[in-house]
């Protein structure tokens, strides 16, 4: 293709029936016990050669927040499952991405959104299509909606 090195062709499914909580080990007997928390946000399983899990919700750990923070206070997050179709870049790569485009909300006071922007408004954009004719019928930048 004329004027992309790489395109990554990849299905994100939103609802699977992974979990997985945070663990420490206990100095006192050498054994693992539940931390408290749940998983940090941004940890990958990797499945198979083209499937890997990636939590984009889950616990955040930062200097300049001062403690731990876990939005919206409790339950297990879930993570994505991505499968890869096509595309060459390590699952790495492809993590970090999805997980930029989870922190592009600039319309609420939330730290991040589990699915990425593109994700998440199309389908703000398709309910608000449907409720009103006057909508589809123009084009509109996409930015304004972000």
């Amino acid at each position: 293709m004329k004027g992309a090195d790489n395109i990554e062709l990849l299905q994100i499914q939103q609802y699977s029936y992974w979990r997985a909580i945070k663990l420490f080990k206990d100095s006192s007997n050498n054994k693992h016990k539940p931390d408290g928390y749940p998983i940090e946000r941004g940890t990958i399983i990797q499945l198979d050669d083209y499937t890997f899990l990636l939590w984009t919700h889950g616990l955040v750990e930062n200097p300049e927040l001062d403690r731990k923070y876990y939005q919206g206070k409790r339950g297990i997050p879930t993570p994505l499952m991505i499968k890869r179709f096509r595309g060459t870049d390590p699952i790495e790569t492809v993590a970090k991405d999805i997980m930029k485009l989870t922190k592009m909300n600039w319309n609420g006071a939330e730290l991040y959104k589990t699915l990425p922007v593109t994700i998440y408004f199309s389908k703000r954009l398709s309910i608000m299509g449907k409720q009103t004719e006057e909508l589809s019928n123009k084009a509109y930048d996409f930015r304004y909606f972000i």
